[in-house]
């Protein structure tokens, strides 16, 4: 079994050397051998049995103004990946975000939940969802919630850098979610394709437990022992080009009855994460 990983440089694909079981076969593509700016460009085919697309635009502020290059990436690239996975006859698993929803519910979405993305960001992701699932029937997205790790740019390697650096810092309270460890979604992809069953079109996956940006930078603070202040504000004390949704979370039961999965509540996974330091 080959599996092929695109986006090497990003906090998942990091995450997925990291985990990597023994004896598996995984190649990992970086940018410039497969850019998604420039899907034109790419070889004819992939020599593989499972494709893993870790490629996204990601900076939600951002994308507010460059939504055609959110566009790109995360939706018109796509296509000719889909493509050529259709040719090479590899499964493609890949991944988009909670924020596909509004955030109007007060229980947990689960994948049969309506969809309506707030922002720029949200809606480049939800109308890559939608090309793949009319495109490539050989495909598995996963949707996670507020992904963070020991790698890269996230919420946890900011907060960790700011409250070393301030005495304190506003964190807003009213958007609720669940913070999820890479490293955790990590393992999951790995146990998806290990198992050998047929994956379906759509699967939610999260830490356990319900936090909001507040809650999850005190948890980083504490763990961290930093002496600086966290304090709690509202959405609209936060200056914002993008609007954000008030609550996410996500019903993982699917994925979990399917493939018999436990998942560490989000403090735990936390845990994990610290132990592993921040990296480059």
């Amino acid at each position: 079994m080959k599996i092929l990983v695109l986006g090497k440089n990003g906090q998942l694909a990091q995450s997925l050397a990291l985990t990597r079981p023994a004896g598996l076969d995984v190649t990992f593509l970086c940018s410039q051998q497969i850019n998604f700016l420039e899907p034109e460009n790419w070889d004819d085919q992939f020599d593989c049995d499972f494709i893993i697309n870790t490629c996204a635009y990601t900076d939600v502020e951002a994308a507010e103004s460059e939504k055609e290059k959110a566009m790109q990436i995360n939706c018109y690239a796509l296509e000719q990946l889909s493509r050529l996975c259709v040719q090479s006859k590899a499964h493609l698993l890949h991944i988009s975000t909670d924020y596909v929803f509004d955030g109007k519910k007060s229980t947990p979405y689960s994948e049969k939940d309506s969809t309506a993305p707030l922002n720029v960001y949200a809606q480049t992701k939800l109308a890559g969802e939608n090309l793949l699932m009319s495109k490539n029937p050989n495909c598995t997205i996963v949707r996670t919630s507020w992904l963070y790790g020991p790698y890269g740019k996230n919420f946890y390697g900011t907060i960790q850098r700011l409250a070393a650096e301030k005495e304190s810092l506003n964190i807003i309270s009213d958007q609720v979610g669940t913070p999820t460890s890479s490293l955790s979604l990590a393992k999951v992809l790995y146990q998806m394709i290990l198992s050998g069953k047929t994956l379906d079109s759509l699967y939610h996956f999260s830490n356990d437990g319900v936090a909001s940006w507040y809650d999850f930078a005190y948890e980083i603070s504490k763990i961290t022992q930093s002496h600086c202040q966290i304090n709690p504000i509202h959405s609209w004390q936060y200056p914002s080009k993008a609007k954000r949704p008030h609550y996410t979370v996500l019903n993982c039961q699917k994925i979990k009855s399917e493939f018999k999965l436990s998942s560490l509540h989000w403090k735990e996974a936390l845990d994990q994460v610290y132990q592993q330091g921040v990296k480059k």
